[in-house]
């Protein structure tokens, strides 16, 4: 039997914070805020067991509801996911106890943290990119690329 777990998330985006919650429906009890003052209202009035946060809030940033929560010894876990890639920032939210995630990404990743079992902190490198997202190399990669080579001196060679 799967419990149900209570997930706040802080995002501007209307059409983000909709795919988040689709993401997780069935998994989760979920409370979604638009901006960091009803984000932090939330989070410091009821308990919740997941935090997810984008790294821009208007005129504040993310982490400060990750500080805030640590500092208040909430008991929740943290997702912080950003438009770019700030490895100095995603180094930050991993010192704070939060895992981070690129914006791209997070709607597909959230499920699989609300029903993995987790280290205590984000051990991965941000200096290193996804490697999920790099092509696999194979003969047929190799073949359309060196296709393309051809392709491209022949046409060259007609000028």
């Amino acid at each position: 039997m799967v419990s149900v777990q209570r997930v706040l998330i802080a995002e501007p985006d209307g059409a983000l914070r909709a795919r988040l919650r689709k993401a997780v429906r069935e998994r989760a009890q979920i409370d979604g805020d638009s901006d960091f003052l009803s984000a932090r209202t939330h989070l410091l009035s009821r308990p919740y067991d997941w935090l997810v946060t984008n790294l821009r809030l208007d005129q504040y940033n993310g982490l400060h509801l990750v500080y805030l929560a640590g500092a208040a010894k909430l008991s929740a876990r943290f997702l912080v996911y950003a438009d770019q890639r700030d490895v100095e920032l995603a180094r930050e939210a991993q010192r704070a106890g939060a895992f981070f995630e690129s914006r791209h990404r997070v709607h597909l990743a959230l499920a699989a943290y609300l029903r993995g079992t987790l280290p205590a902190q984000d051990r991965r490198n941000p200096a290193m990119p996804d490697r999920r997202a790099i092509p696999r190399g194979s003969r047929r990669c190799t073949d359309s690329v060196r296709h393309d080579r051809l392709r491209f001196k022949a046409s060259a060679s007609c000028f």
